[in-house]
């Protein structure tokens, strides 16, 4: 299959190589390396309180806190399109 050790040697050697640069990706890579959850600072002051009066209606019927949370960031985000994009020129793609 190889012609001599030294080539037998250097396939082995890129394929170690390969198999640790993968196993350091899957080590080093975190499930939420994206963005901080619950950073709120990208959404506008409208879509902060949008977000708290839909948790307070949710609250008023009986959901958790943190549902309730969940849920009103969840419809703001559905709604708008996720965080600070209001102002004049923005097309509406709904």
């Amino acid at each position: 299959m190889y012609r001599n050790a030294a080539n037998q040697t250097d396939e082995i050697t890129r394929t170690i190589n390969c198999a640790l640069r993968s196993l350091n990706t899957c080590l080093t890579k975190k499930k939420g390396d994206k963005m901080p959850q619950g950073d709120k600072s990208a959404y506008t002051d409208k879509q902060k309180r949008k977000a708290e009066h839909i948790e307070e209606s949710y609250e008023k019927r009986g959901v958790s806190h943190k549902e309730a949370e969940k849920r009103a960031w969840a419809t703001v985000n559905k709604q708008d399109g996720g965080g600070n994009k209001s102002g004049s020129g923005r097309k509406n793609h709904s």
